[in-house]
């Protein structure tokens, strides 16, 4: 693969280590943040994101309310207003929809950043390698490297 390193939360919530283990040692540049039924990250998400993680790409998945219609979000959600504090790029996991990442976790295919095509002209041009779906069980809270 690419190299990329991604941090999946699963159902865990915001936690003290987040910067040491996840951004520090691990260095994870795309995070796939789980809002489900955590109402606590939609007061404390940003902080975490923005702060602690540091990805240079996010991904909101389970978003425990109805964020989108006809595939795009709705404004007046808590899923978009917590996304207008974020700093990263941050993309909703969108049924049908396939996003690619680079190493760098930045995207190259397939996302809208905050509801809108991210991508310049260019973006094709990048180095990078398809990150093909696959079924794979992670455990909940791990960053995983893909060499």
């Amino acid at each position: 693969t690419n190299g990329l390193v991604v941090y999946l939360s699963s159902d865990t919530a915001v936690f003290g280590d987040m910067k040491t283990l996840i951004s520090d040692y691990h260095k994870a540049r795309l995070a796939v943040i789980n809002l489900g039924p955590n109402p606590g990250l939609f007061q404390s998400g940003a902080y975490a994101i923005n702060d602690l993680l540091k990805p240079a790409s996010v991904i909101f998945t389970h978003v425990n309310e109805a964020a989108t219609e006809g595939g795009k979000l709705k404004a007046n959600t808590q899923t978009a207003a917590l996304m207008k504090q974020i700093k990263a790029p941050a993309y909703l996991a969108i049924s049908q929809r396939t996003m690619e990442f680079d190493g760098r976790g930045k995207c190259v295919s397939g996302c809208r950043n905050r509801d809108r095509e991210a991508n310049a002209a260019g973006a094709a041009a990048i180095n990078r390698k398809r990150l093909a779906p696959r079924a794979r069980s992670f455990p909940a809270s791990r960053a995983y490297r893909y060499a």
